[in-house]
């Protein structure tokens, strides 16, 4: 099943508002390197992003605060996700913690982190603020 899921993942249904939002440049490098991947490669970096999603609920649903070690931690692997697509390139401070706000903003994003329970998409924004501002530039 989730690798039929992941099996239908379009990404060039985002084309126009990926250059709207960040360029021509950044949507044809992103479909650069995603088209580069392997059918395995692409199931194993979605699976990534699930197994974290599952990770800040988990964490959500156990009481742990955004600046706890343990939520810490998973932005941290979260952060690591994130460069997948920009081919290594490292999302700098406003980059990311901006990232977590769109998370909350766009409700496309929120019910894929809410299903995990009500609020872990804030809970992910507030990690990624609190992280971005102790670790990047």
């Amino acid at each position: 099943m989730a690798a039929e899921v992941f099996e239908e993942f379009d990404h060039t249904q985002y084309k126009d508002e990926v250059t709207d939002r960040w360029g021509a440049e950044a949507y044809e490098n992103g479909d650069r390197w995603w088209r580069s991947l392997s059918a395995a490669q692409k199931q194993e970096f979605q699976q990534t992003q699930l197994d974290i999603a599952a990770d800040f609920g988990r964490a959500r649903n156990a009481g742990l605060t955004p600046d706890s070690d343990e939520v810490q931690a998973i932005t941290a692997r979260h952060y690591a996700w994130t460069t997948g697509g920009r081919q290594g390139r490292r999302p700098g401070a406003r980059e990311f913690a901006g990232l977590g706000e769109m998370y909350v903003a766009d409700e496309r994003f929120r019910v894929n982190y809410d299903v995990h329970g009500p609020g872990t998409a804030e809970l992910i924004r507030d990690a990624m603020k609190i992280y971005a501002d102790a670790n990047l530039e």
